[in-house]
């Protein structure tokens, strides 16, 4: 399995996002991966469904934080309708907020609601009337108006810290995992481990997605630019700044966050480690960038995912590149 992601962010709208759907389902890819950043992820993935028959299509990440979960639930069942039951539901509280009281998601410990946010969602898809008594969700005599193609969306977490990766071993069917390097993924399956053992589940049923920060680019140096200049941003979010500083780069984080606060991106960039970009990332050639991702693979990731990233051609060029360069018979595994 190899999964790619396309981002809203590049600029291109959803009938180009479209698009390029059918093209990395046509090289092979087995699934589509869309973000949602100030978009509405699920009528991207309708989008998508459309323009594809056969590639498996993800939300990575819709977030929590900007629908009630039965209406999260109504927009997945629609997407896996829409796509022949093609649909993964990837949730997290996400990082990007269109106001600044995050809706109060995460004024309560956010794995208490994710708990909570999973059952009313899969509650909701079972097509079964729901009366649920919350605390944070409570939901009375509600139902589907037509019944689910399926009754069982498979449903990931966005992970960033164990703890979220042992509930979604306890509740999800996978995780999805970003800024890490193939030497984390052990931690990441034992947290899943210990997670799945208190449900007394079978740890190899619960998926580790993986996004690889990738730009394919004969040019290695300008490659390592464009991963390295993507690094910043996510610094600058509290779960991802915990996470990179657990990793052993704690002073790198602190100056990172405030290059990036007096409003000095490349500065910021420059700032990031060497060995942080090295650790995450996949940059430069063609075989460069596969043998990096066959490295999550072999370190026990089962579904990498090539989050594309420019350096200096535009958006549409830049999923061209990565599509040629992981399609075909490079997307097998």
């Amino acid at each position: 399995m190899l999964g790619i992601s396309l981002s809203n962010r590049s600029g291109l709208p959803a009938s180009a996002l479209g698009a390029l759907s059918r093209r990395a389902e046509e090289h092979a890819f087995s699934h589509v991966i869309m973000n949602e950043s100030y978009n509405d992820v699920l009528a991207y993935l309708v989008v998508a469904a459309s323009a594809t028959q056969r590639a498996t299509l993800c939300s990575g990440i819709a977030n929590v934080g900007l629908r009630h979960p039965v209406l999260m639930a109504l927009g997945a069942a629609v997407v896996d309708d829409v796509s022949g039951g093609r649909f993964v539901l990837g949730l997290g509280t996400g990082t990007q907020w269109f106001t600044p009281d995050r809706y109060d998601t995460l004024a309560i410990k956010p794995l208490q609601m994710m708990r909570e946010y999973v059952a009313v969602v899969r509650a909701v898809l079972s097509g079964e009337p729901v009366n649920l008594p919350g605390p944070r969700f409570p939901v009375q005599d509600f139902h589907l108006a037509a019944r689910p193609r399926r009754p069982h969306v498979p449903i990931l977490l966005a992970v960033v810290g164990h703890r979220m990766a042992e509930l979604a071993g306890e509740i999800a069917d996978g995780v999805i995992v970003n800024m890490n390097g193939p030497e984390d993924i052990a931690a990441i399956r034992a947290a899943v481990a210990r997670g799945c053992e208190r449900a007394k589940r079978d740890p190899s049923s619960v998926t580790v997605a993986a996004l690889v920060t990738t730009c394919v680019d004969d040019d290695a140096e300008a490659a390592r630019r464009a991963v390295r200049a993507s690094i910043p941003m996510y610094l600058t979010f509290d779960g991802y700044s915990r996470h990179v500083t657990a990793l052993g780069f704690g002073d790198a984080v602190a100056e990172v966050r405030a290059l990036v606060q007096r409003g000095d991106a490349e500065a910021a960039a420059r700032a990031v480690p060497d060995a942080l970009v090295e650790r995450t990332c996949a940059y430069g050639s063609a075989e460069r960038c596969r043998a990096k991702v066959a490295a999550f693979r072999q370190a026990g990731v089962d579904l990498p995912i090539v989050s594309a990233r420019p350096s200096g051609a535009p958006w549409p060029a830049t999923y061209e590149r990565v599509i040629a360069a992981f399609g075909g018979g490079h997307a097998g595994g």
